[in-house]
């Protein structure tokens, strides 16, 4: 039986600490990968990190304040907000690698930091500041039933704490060996798991379900382009670099088939080449270096 706290109707102080734990990571799984995804479009220079801080601390600080304004409703209607939040924030982190590619090959007309900053503002600043308005809420739960004060500090430490460990092991393992896209898949999906669990008792099968199917959304997040009547996968990886793929297709060339091989790296060609004749370039820039 799931444990409640002494005031009726909200989640036990651990669970609700668990939920913050999460969010922590979360959030920094979103920073981090944000930072990452912008490399092949804009370098990884002290602008685009400085960018990525300032976008993840407003995100933080909208999301601080529209969450303390929602503290003072009712208990349900904060228990709802906060799980319509979560449940948000959740989806926006799973799409941002493909988001951010959609959004970044759009704006790669536009000036240096233009393009840098709107790239950023429109696929991080939403899930920071999801994630920004859990936390007061969570206070606001926890306060019920023990100080206010001591609420806030023991739910800021629990979050950061999450934020550190998964800023370690995301930064020194999960990106190296799996990119960026899967801990992107596998943060939104827990915190979603978690709130399930934590907010909605009667939803513990659908929890347990999400929990079963991501292998599989993770293992077949690909298999499209490998399957493809119109070209065929040959290479794929993701690792600190990025995603990385080299795909075949025919293509034509003075009114002939031709074999066409393309290096992608995030979804940005890099190479296009005639696979019989490997020294012919179909990116005419490639012939000035």
């Amino acid at each position: 039986m799931k444990q409640e706290s002494k005031v009726t109707g909200i989640p036990a102080g651990p669970m609700l600490l668990l939920l913050s734990f999460i969010e922590g990571g979360c959030v920094m799984v979103a920073e981090l990968a944000g930072g990452k995804m912008l490399a092949p479009f804009y370098g990884t220079s002290l602008y685009v990190w400085a960018s990525t801080l300032a976008i993840t601390l407003g995100g933080l600080t909208i999301g601080y304040y529209i969450g303390g304004k929602f503290s003072d409703k009712a208990l349900d209607k904060r228990k709802q907000i906060l799980f319509g939040v979560i449940a948000a924030a959740s989806a926006l982190v799973i799409v941002m690698p493909a988001w951010a590619s959609f959004v970044m090959t759009r704006t790669m007309e536009f000036s240096f930091l233009t393009g840098l900053v709107f790239s950023q503002l429109s696929f991080l600043l939403l899930p920071i500041m999801g994630m920004g308005i859990v936390s007061p809420l969570i206070i606001s739960l926890i306060g019920e039933s023990r100080n206010p004060g001591s609420a806030a500090g023991l739910v800021y430490a629990i979050s950061t704490l999450g934020g550190i460990l998964t800023t370690l092991v995301t930064g020194f393992w999960l990106v190296p060996l799996l990119g960026i896209t899967v801990p992107c898949i596998v943060a939104g999906a827990l915190l979603l798991v978690a709130a399930l669990i934590v907010l909605r008792p009667g939803s513990k099968i659908p929890a347990l379900a999400l929990i079963a199917i991501l292998p599989s959304l993770l293992y077949f997040r690909d298999t499209k382009a490998q399957e493809s009547g119109k070209y065929s996968l040959l290479y794929y990886s993701e690792g600190i670099l990025g995603q990385v793929k080299v795909l075949e297709f025919q293509t034509g060339k003075d009114g002939k088939k031709v074999t066409s091989r393309n290096l992608l790296v995030n979804h940005n060609w890099q190479t296009w080449i005639d696979k019989d004749q490997p020294q012919y370039s179909f990116l005419y820039y490639t012939r000035f270096t």
